[in-house]
């Protein structure tokens, strides 16, 4: 059996949305940023350094950068910000099928075949 970080990032992959974290909140206190080198463990991204902040940057001080860093710079029209990329009101897998009830109530329910 597969891991559930596993399998909900391999359901969701195909949306075209990137890659789906299990848990999305970084350990540390800011957000992932344009730049962030790291590895992914249980579906949570951990930031090693940030390949655009200089070396003595905070961000990049709890592991430091490799030796002979330069950080990249990128020319700012290449970086675009939009914050509303998922206009969907559910993202869900092919296996899942979203059911409307009365009441004005919605239930997502999986279909399972073995």
């Amino acid at each position: 059996m597969d891991l559930p970080w596993n399998v909900y990032a391999e359901q969701l992959s195909g949306l075209g949305y990137g890659y789906a974290l299990w848990n999305p909140q970084p350990i540390e206190d800011s957000e992932v940023l344009i730049g962030d080198v790291g590895w992914i463990r249980k579906g949570r991204f951990h930031r090693l350094f940030n390949a655009m902040k200089d070396a003595q940057d905070p961000l990049n001080l709890s592991f430091g950068v490799p030796d002979s860093y330069v950080p990249l710079r990128l020319d700012k029209k290449l970086v675009v910000k939009d914050d509303g990329a998922i206009i969907a009101p559910s993202v869900m897998s092919e296996s899942i099928i979203k059911v409307e009830v009365g009441a004005d109530a919605q239930v997502c329910v999986q279909v399972c075949c073995l």
